[in-house]
């Protein structure tokens, strides 16, 4: 029996009720591997850093 797969995704400047709903996502760059933090502090320090750069890999991409 295969195990149900999710992913968790942080969309910037949005702020809506989509659970439940189905989404398409595009994967342009991997940013880093999975991460065990040691502390809530530590992954939010992680989830800014991680911002910056989706941010900067989606400036580089032409529409």
């Amino acid at each position: 029996m295969e195990a149900e797969r999710s992913i968790e995704v942080n969309i910037f400047e949005f702020d809506r009720e989509i659970y439940g709903e189905t989404i398409q996502l595009l994967f342009i760059k991997l940013l880093r591997a999975d991460s065990k933090f040691s502390d809530l502090e530590s992954l939010k320090n992680q989830l800014q850093i991680d911002k910056e750069l989706s941010l900067q890999v989606l400036a580089g991409i032409k529409r």
